[in-house]
């Protein structure tokens, strides 16, 4: 089956454009049926002014005169919301699609002209209904890049064809490509979510519409769908005359990149050369309070079990046996596999040794494993009850192999229950007779350093002048593995002033760090493709000014925006068809303004808010948000409470001279007997890099951001410009 267009329905507008809606069945094979619109009116319907808001829903308004033929109008009594598939077109260019409606359809109980009026919606708030599709061999642990989930989000409306994705987002980490190296370095592309994020403690998945929120929100962007495609544009870029962009298939792959503007002036309608100018004197400036900080906390979440299919309950069949999904049996002579009762909460392993040559072991362990970071604290924790199947009392033991994969090599759990480098198990007690089952709950000493945690359980026969003549079995369920978290909360504050009268609480739910830069398994950890923490976030824009954390970096952007009053435009204007192109929500709109001068809007940004849009009329009614893409001066600054200290590494001490205002009196200054610090083993600092007062990082040097000579490999000097802070913003060689 497939859709097919059943409905034309045109409009000509006042612009001197025709409007065309095309409307699709899946299956029809008929002629095409043509009607004229009444009305065509395309929405943006956030819920709030907010300019951070992160989904904009879009619907379509739509009037059909049906008098002339009643019989074949479309048959909108159906409970499927996909019967059709309405597609417009602004002379002849894809400008929205999305579903039509079957609620609140009206139809003119007259004897004259007969209308029939519906929505249509662009499928994100449906998206609130729809699970995020899993793949069958999905494990906790698995990471993704952000683009692949927004990608199979955004397909779950499930149109015919689904549409591309044009992201607008220059936000990166240390070790990302950026545009200067690749114009469609796209950071969403570069940035791995692990799958926790998305699952409740009681496994239920994510809706489609919860994923997207958290990872656009967590960007600084908004998503909505405007010239026949999505949109993912960072507020602070979106701003800019010109702004980077990449531009993806359905299917995730860069078909375009590079830089691109979009942007309208609504000028006077006199002499008018833009297409865009008032109407109807309808304009009010409406003035929003701003705010003198802005400030983001987070309760760190984890997992409740970090093991995909603990309890055993999904099942593969194979061999006339079932086995457990996404765990691996190691058996050579016995039997291993899964016994099932629909009734309990777990279902059992089975693992049957037999009577062969000695010694002998069958294991299991979990296809998949979670990275720990640095000092935390793992509990495993699972039932076992050896079974006697013979007449002799069983003899059998099991070990539980336990091993840190670090890069330095691996650590394994030894029989004091302490790290060892090197080594190779942890091994239990053999059973005897008075205990057959054990309720294991075992807590690992803290990691030595971070990296990915394995463990196997093996039941094992000694030698063979121990073996009784029997055979035995185990029966094994209930398996978890969790974290006693060392990172236990974080905020993060953008300080513009000292007063606490107007503040802004944000929510993010991803891109904040521990205060070490490790492998971590919270959820909302933001990593590199080898799961390693993303660290030193910039605005392209901005490439020495740099913040440890994505949270950092967008929290700035907040401040930037949210400092002062704003002042938004209430209004209706005119001009679908402007130089620059069709309007849409994805232009960036300004406007000529002289009064008064103390409120004069003729220098701001601003983007679309809760707008209709008029085809027929060739108008736009709505609110105008204002943007900007300034960089002002904050205090950005986060508070970590955390047990997850770094390993020491050795601080590098630098000579350095006195503090100027230029860098060309810093590069003629003689150097004192003053030290600066800076750690990790850093000899030759760069931007974002940070100075401190003392050996061990506790002090940041207050550098009043002026200029230094600073030794970096003796006798090598270069000088800086640091922030108060200790961040280095600028560097003169």
């Amino acid at each position: 089956m497939a859709y097919v267009n059943k409905y034309k329905i045109t409009m000509a507008t006042k612009s001197g454009s025709i409007s065309t809606l095309y409307m699709l069945e899946d299956g029809y094979a008929g002629d095409l049926i043509e009607y004229p619109a009444t009305t065509i009116q395309l929405q943006y319907i956030p819920r709030s002014d907010d300019i951070f808001e992160p989904i904009y829903a879009s619907q379509l308004s739509i009037g059909i005169d049906v008098t002339d033929d009643i019989e074949n109008m479309p048959n909108l009594t159906t409970l499927n919301d996909r019967k059709y598939l309405c597609k417009l077109y602004y002379d002849e260019t894809l400008e929205w699609q999305g579903w039509a409606l079957s609620d609140s359809v009206q139809f003119a109980f007259t004897t004259g002209r007969k209308e029939l009026s519906f929505n249509a919606v662009d499928g994100l708030g449906i998206l609130e209904k729809i699970k995020y599709p899993l793949a069958e061999d999905y494990v906790l642990s698995d990471f993704n890049d952000c683009m692949f989930y927004i990608i199979n989000s955004l397909n779950a409306i499930a149109f015919p064809t689904n549409l591309n994705v044009i992201t607008g987002i220059s936000y990166y980490a240390d070790g990302m490509y950026n545009r200067s190296t690749l114009s469609w370095a796209d950071p969403l592309k570069q940035s791995y979510l692990n799958f926790a994020l998305f699952i409740t403690d009681d496994y239920q998945v994510d809706n489609c519409l919860s994923v997207l929120t958290k990872i656009v929100k967590g960007f600084g962007a908004r998503l909505f769908q405007a010239q026949g495609k999505w949109q993912i544009l960072a507020v602070s870029q979106f701003a800019q005359e010109t702004y980077w962009f990449t531009e993806y298939s359905n299917a995730g792959l860069v078909i375009d990149s590079g830089t691109t503007s979009f942007n309208g002036l609504i000028d006077g309608y006199t002499d008018n050369a833009t297409g865009l100018f008032f109407v109807d004197n309808s304009q009010v400036k409406l003035l929003r309070k701003g705010y003198n900080k802005v400030q983001f906390d987070k309760q760190i979440e984890y997992p409740s079990n970090y093991l995909t299919n603990g309890n055993l309950k999904k099942v593969t069949y194979s061999s006339s046996l079932f086995h457990a999904y996404a765990w691996t049996e190691d058996v050579n002579g016995g039997l291993i596999f899964v016994a099932q009762y629909p009734s309990r909460l777990s279902n059992d392993y089975y693992i049957d040794i037999t009577n062969v040559v000695a010694p002998y072991n069958a294991s299991i362990r979990p296809n998949y494993f979670p990275n720990i970071g640095f000092n935390e604290v793992v509990q495993i924790s699972f039932n076992s009850n050896l079974v006697s199947v013979g007449a002799t009392t069983p003899d059998a033991f099991f070990i539980l192999r336990i091993q840190l994969q670090t890069p330095a090599g691996f650590y394994s759990i030894d029989n004091n229950k302490k790290w060892e480098f090197g080594g190779s198990s942890y091994y239990f007690e053999p059973y005897d007779a008075e205990v057959t089952l054990t309720e294991l709950s075992l807590i690992l000493p803290p990691a030595p350093e971070s990296g990915t945690i394995y463990f196997e359980y093996v039941l094992a026969k000694p030698a063979s002048s121990y073996w009784k003549s029997t055979v035995e079995a185990n029966e094994v369920n209930n398996f978890s593995f969790t974290i006693q978290p060392a990172f236990q909360s974080y905020q993060c504050i953008g300080s513009l002033s000292n007063s606490d009268e107007y503040v802004y609480n944000a929510d993010l739910d991803l891109g904040f760090n521990d205060s070490y830069n490790g492998y971590y398994s919270y959820k909302g950890f933001l990593a590199d493709e080898d799961g390693l923490n993303l660290k030193n976030w910039y605005r392209y824009e901005y490439l020495s000014d740099k913040y440890r954390s994505l949270s950092q970096l967008i929290i700035r952007q907040y401040s930037n925006n949210l400092n002062k009053n704003v002042i938004n435009i209430d209004s209706t204007f005119m001009g679908m068809n402007t130089d620059e192109g069709r309007f849409s929500g994805a232009m960036r709109i300004k406007a000529t303004d002289t009064d008064p001068a103390q409120i004069s809007v003729a220098n701001k940004q601003y983007m679309v808010g809760n707008t209709t849009i008029d085809l027929f009329n060739d108008t736009i009614q709505g609110t105008l948000l204002d943007i900007n893409s300034d960089n002002v001066e904050a205090n950005i600054f986060e508070i970590i409470n955390s047990t997850s200290t770094p390993p020491f590494v050795p601080s590098v001490a630098h000579l350095r001279s006195n503090g100027y205002f230029t860098s060309a009196e810093a590069y003629a200054a003689n150097l004192t007997t003053i030290e600066l610090f800076t750690l990790d083993g850093i000899t030759d600092p760069d931007y974002g890099d940070v100075f401190y007062e003392d050996e061990d990082g506790s002090v940041p040097f207050d550098g009043e951001y002026l200029w230094y000579k600073v030794v970096t490999v003796f006798p090598n000097t270069k000088v800086y410009q640091i922030r108060i802070d200790g961040v280095i913003i600028g560097i003169y060689t």
